[in-house]
């Protein structure tokens, strides 16, 4: 079973890095053309509760690419020491996804696209677990060694 927590060399986290850059870049464009779009002289502006909920939504996109990046450029990780992002941001978004992934479905009435959406959801929302079961193996794994035992 390959484990999606494995360590990242230095040109992963340039790479990673260089796209999620590109992705708070495009996020942040469409949040202003959108702000931009309720300037006087645009003749097809939309309703501001449309302007408000995309800019919010690609705003948080935005601003979360760019700690991604930063964190990846800078080659520092959440306190864990096991992923880049704290636990609780991927768990917000896993929250969010699931939310947007239910609706997707219900609108399209498409089964598979609900279930698979809440699939990669759960497991955003179940990362904590993942992490404390690893710490603890990494805990258990130096007290063996320290004390000379087998693990």
């Amino acid at each position: 079973m390959n484990d999606h927590l494995q360590t990242m060399t230095p040109a992963v986290r340039r790479v990673g890095a260089i796209v999620a850059g590109v992705g708070a870049l495009l996020c942040g464009a469409i949040a202003a053309a959108f702000v931009l779009m309720l300037l006087p002289g645009y003749d097809k502006r939309p309703e501001l509760v449309t302007v408000a909920l995309v800019v919010a939504i690609f705003g948080t996109l935005a601003l979360y690419c760019s700690c991604l990046t930063w964190r990846l450029a800078t080659s520092r990780g959440a306190a864990n020491g096991i992923t880049v992002m704290p636990p609780w941001t991927i768990q917000v978004f896993g929250a969010f996804l699931a939310c947007g992934g239910v609706a997707a479905a219900f609108a399209h009435k498409s089964i598979p696209l609900g279930i698979d959406t809440l699939a990669i959801a759960g497991a955003m929302l179940l990362v904590g677990r993942n992490i404390a079961a690893r710490q603890r193996r990494r805990l258990r794994t130096s007290t063996d060694s320290e004390t000379g035992r087998a693990p």
